[in-house]
């Protein structure tokens, strides 16, 4: 006769029904204590998950979103199930095994692994991955970098020596006379205008008498210049006042005597955008030899947390939904592609003068679009001047409405002229919605004339760096102040002063509110903490002391001299993060700018009043 054999399955079951003996009652407040910590935990784990599944959906990525919240939904159902309803599972009395604690840890690795990837540009992808040193204390480094550089620095460099101090009274004297001369342009356009009316009659007689007469030669018809495109006879609206041709040619010789404007010999655009366009691509592990790639990449780490700023900036001032527009101006061969990516951007017009990186760029930007990341901006690429193009007639919609403008290491050749630098502003500001951002980074005029009154010669520089001055320190014009610089394997070609109350100036002309203007140095130190994760993942600083099989990249002890000094001063770091003295002393010659445009009144005359913030 057949028995009956109990399930052990169903009494395995129902024995934790049951009021459980003494023994099992302490292997629960063995495991169910921690599990009440690790949950508490996890919850915290849990809403910072959510925190950013949510900003993801904000900055319409919902793939993104989707896949974060379903890793972490996963760890977190099966750890809460595992946990609470079903401790026998993952810690018998037999085995004391912690299976749930095991599992919820390799969903953890996924789920990280996951949002790393989600997160990370391939660019700061490669950088992570040939780190030499993830794990240098970046704070150390950063107060290395700014407080023990080395670099003797001043309140105000315009008193850093009397011949500075005179420079700067002269360039206020040169600036009132350049007021003027802005005050005046309206009278000297309606005087051209009645000149060239007054003279039409004839002119066309000699037309066509020239037409009729086989023995005299006809004149080539005069192109028309680069300039003309900002001509007020343009039938695309604009709130800006807008330039003829005539007020931007006639009398020239007398204007850059009114504007204390050199007698510029050349148009050094092209010469720029030559230079630019002879420039070899080089590859990544090309570029990590070089002599200055931390240097290259402290300014790409600068870049990128200026355009984070602003981005974060103007995002705080629209709806969720609202596209974001952008105009990367002089944009090369698209170094910031990425970053706008990474700032979730919908539609970006990149513009510069040199044709083969504006190729360069599109090419970079379609191979960026083929790979598996989130939706891609779309784009347009304009290969123009625009320092003489009025770069509003180029785009595809001309009443397009800007939310920012990014010009970087650039703006500065437009200061060969006073009329590039107005056509500069007025691309820059044309297209802008009032309360967008114009930023940028140019050099520092204070910093390079303090240099230039230090030395007897005419040139500057270290083994990174030279710079060569076509210009009496003693007589320096506002336009067309001409020095040549030279940075190891990057730039070598001609380059002009900014002096910076003309470039406030010249930008509140045309609606531009100065809202920031500060120095690398500067603006370093007040971004060290929030950028510090982007100086690792993004090698700009270099490990110091390095490892065994890796070089310093500056040859001279006394590149880093000042990372001595700090090592012997502190305890507790056996490596830091540093730049050489020389890439350094590079570094602090720039500065970083941002403009907002201001809301625009029309005055009784139909003319442009801006109203200041």
């Amino acid at each position: 006769m057949a028995q009956a054999i109990d399930d052990p399955c169903e009494k395995d079951s129902n024995r934790f029904l049951k009021v459980p003996p003494k023994s099992t009652r302490q292997i629960y407040l063995l495991f169910l204590i921690p599990a009440i910590l690790n949950c508490a935990v996890y919850v915290v784990n849990f809403s910072a998950d959510l925190v950013v599944a949510v900003q993801h959906f904000k900055e319409r990525n919902p793939e993104w979103g989707l896949i974060t919240m379903a890793f972490m939904f996963i760890p977190a159902f099966a750890y809460f199930v595992l946990t609470v309803t079903r401790p026998d599972w993952w810690m018998t009395e037999d085995d004391k095994q912690n299976k749930g604690g095991c599992l919820w840890f390799a969903l953890q690795v996924v789920k990280l692994a996951a949002f790393h990837f989600s997160r990370s540009t391939d660019e700061n992808l490669k950088c992570f991955v040939h780190q030499k040193s993830p794990l240098f204390p970046l704070a150390m480094s950063a107060e290395v970098v700014d407080s023990e550089a080395g670099v003797d620095r001043v309140e105000d460099e315009r008193q850093s020596s009397p011949g500075a101090e005179k420079q700067c009274q002269q360039q206020q004297q040169q600036t009132s006379v350049v007021e003027e001369q802005l005050a005046d342009a309206a009278a000297a356009t309606s005087a051209a205008e009645e000149k060239q009316s007054d003279s039409s009659s004839s002119q066309q007689a000699t037309s066509r008498k020239r037409a009729h007469d086989d023995s005299e030669p006809v004149p080539k018809k005069v192109a028309r210049t680069e300039l003309d495109d900002t001509s007020k006879d343009s039938n695309v609206p604009s709130d800006l006042s807008t330039t003829s041709k005539n007020r931007d040619n006639v009398n020239a010789t007398d204007s850059n005597q009114h504007s204390g404007q050199s007698n510029v010999p050349a148009d050094h655009t092209n010469i720029v955008a030559s230079h630019y366009n002879q420039l070899e691509e080089k590859g990544l592990s090309q570029r990590n030899q070089s002599r200055i790639i931390h240097m290259r990449n402290f300014n790409n780490w600068l870049k990128s947390t200026l355009i984070k700023e602003y981005i974060d900036k103007t995002k705080q001032k629209k709806n969720l939904n609202d596209p974001l527009k952008v105009l990367d101006m002089c944009c090369g061969k698209g170094g910031d592609l990425y970053k706008w990516r990474d700032g979730h951007v919908t539609h970006v017009i990149f513009a510069d003068i040199a044709a083969v990186s504006v190729e360069q760029c599109q090419a970079r930007y379609r191979d960026l679009g083929n790979r598996r990341y989130p939706p891609l901006y779309t784009a347009e690429f304009l290969a123009y001047d625009c320092t003489k193009v009025r770069l509003r007639e180029k785009y595809k919609d001309v009443t397009v409405q800007l939310d920012l403008v990014s010009c970087q290491f650039a703006f500065h050749y437009s200061f060969e002229s006073l009329a590039q630098a107005e056509c500069m502003f007025k691309n820059a500001s044309e297209s802008l919605k009032a309360g967008g951002y114009f930023i940028g980074t140019i050099p520092n005029a204070y910093e390079l004339m303090s240099r230039y009154h230090k030395t007897d010669g005419k040139k500057i520089g270290n083994e990174v760096y030279s710079i060569e001055f076509q210009f009496d320190k003693n007589d320096v014009p506002l336009f067309g102040a001409k020095y040549h610089f030279h940075l190891e394997g990057v730039v070598d070609c001609p380059e002009f002063l900014v002096y910076p109350p003309m470039f406030q100036k010249l930008a509140w002309k045309y609606g531009l509110e100065l809202v920031m203007f500060e120095k690398f140095e500067d603006y370093y130190e007040r971004q060290k903490n929030d950028g510090k994760t982007r100086l690792g993942k993004m090698q700009a600083l270099e490990t110091y002391p390095p490892s065994q099989d890796v070089p310093l990249r500056g040859k001279v002890p006394e590149d880093y001299q000042h990372a001595i000094e700090y090592m012997q001063s502190s305890t507790g770091h056996r490596k830091i993060g540093t730049l050489s003295q020389a890439e350094w002393d590079a570094i602090t010659l720039y500065s970083v700018f941002a403009f907002q445009k201001a809301k625009t009144h029309w005055n009784a005359e139909g003319k442009p009043e801006y109203i200041k913030t």
